[in-house]
């Protein structure tokens, strides 16, 4: 059985870090620990993501800065499923088609994706 949740949220609420504006210095650590926390609850269940890139991101300021990850059709399971055949090469995820998903490369892919964004960030305090 499948379950699709779906819900809408206005660019004022949030957006993806890919179109979202220069983000403040101090929005980069709450937006870490957002995403590790859902990949920690992905792995705690023996689940990959499989596809975390800035477009997939969601960050939603107001408040204490929530972070929702978004196209969940890459997700499977540890060391058993495998990435598309028809994966984008373009998306440099580090990984290649038909790869066995692995925990570690969520891990990676957070890791350089955080990099590319703490190279952009305002230097603004707030």
């Amino acid at each position: 059985m499948y379950v699709m949740v779906m819900g809408y949220v206005p660019s004022a609420k949030g957006q993806s870090l890919h179109a979202a504006p220069l983000l403040p210095l101090s929005a980069l650590e709450d937006i870490r620990r957002g995403i590790r926390q859902t990949l920690d609850l992905l792995h705690d269940k023996g689940l990959v993501f499989g596809d975390l890139r800035e477009a997939n991101v969601l960050y939603l300021p107001e408040g204490e800065g929530r972070v929702l990850l978004v196209d969940f059709d890459c997700v499977g399971q540890d060391g058993v499923d495998r990435y598309s055949a028809s994966l984008n090469p373009e998306l440099r995820l580090g990984v290649g088609r038909r790869q066995i998903t692995e925990k570690a490369h969520d891990c990676r892919n957070l890791e350089w994706m955080m990099g590319g964004l703490s190279r952009g960030v305002s230097g603004a305090l707030s």
